[in-house]
C-alpha cells in the first residue's frame, strides 16, 4: 500500500501488465487528489473571501475566508469533500482507496495556508481577526517577479516531495549525520 492508499503496482496488474498507459494512470490517481484539493480550496476561499463595493474597479477581501483561523475550516471542508468524491469514484473501479480522504483533507488545509502566506504578502493583507489586517510585503497583486518567484518555490516544493532533488540531505550524508 503506498502512501495514499493507490498501490501503484495494482494498477498496471489491472490493466494487463505494465506500460506507460498504466504507469501514467498510476501516478494520476496518486497525485490527482492531493491536486484537486488544492486548487479546489485556493478557488473556493477565492470565490467566498472577495467583495465587490459599489463603484470599486476591483473585488476586496473579506474576513470570511482570509482570515488565519477561517482559512483552514474552509480548506479541510473542501479537502473532505473532494477525498469524499475520489472514494466514491476509485470505489467503482475497484482500487484500495483507505486515506485519500485523510491526505486530502490535509492537502486542502495546507493549500489554505499557502493561500495566506501568498496573500499576507500583497498590499490587501490577510485578516488576523475579523477586523485586524496583515502584511508581510506590500507587494502588488500583478508584480511579475512575485508571482514567479511563487511558481519558483512551488515547482521547487514538487522536486523536494518527488526527491529528486534533495541538497540537504546530501549535505547531511557529507556530514556524517
Amino acid at each position: 500500500m503506498s502512501v495514499l492508499g493507490t498501490n501503484p503496482i495494482l494498477i498496471p496488474s489491472f490493466l494487463g501488465g505494465f506500460s506507460v498507459p498504466s504507469a501514467s494512470l498510476s501516478t494520476w490517481m496518486l497525485f490527482m487528489p492531493l491536486y484537486f484539493a488544492a486548487t479546489m480550496t485556493d478557488t473556493v476561499i477565492d470565490m467566498l473571501g472577495h467583495r465587490r463595493k459599489p463603484g470599486a474597479p476591483f473585488a476586496t477581501r473579506t474576513a470570511t475566508t482570509h482570515t488565519t483561523y477561517t482559512a483552514p475550516i474552509f480548506g479541510g471542508l473542501v479537502g473532505a469533500g473532494v477525498g469524499t468524491l475520489f472514494i466514491f469514484v476509485s470505489s467503482f473501479l475497484a482500487l484500495p482507496n483507505s486515506e485519500f480522504w485523510e491526505w486530502t483533507l490535509a492537502a486542502g488545509i495546507i493549500a489554505s495556508y499557502c493561500h495566506l502566506v501568498a496573500d499576507s504578502c500583497t498590499l490587501g493583507g490577510i485578516f488576523l481577526t475579523a477586523s485586524r489586517r496583515f502584511r508581510l510585503l506590500h507587494l502588488n497583486n500583478n508584480n511579475p517577479v512575485w508571482c514567479l518567484s511563487l511558481v519558483s518555490v512551488g515547482l521547487f516544493g514538487i522536486v523536494q516531495g518527488l526527491g529528486l532533488w534533495s541538497p540537504f540531505f546530501s549535505l547531511l550524508r557529507v556530514v556524517g549525520l
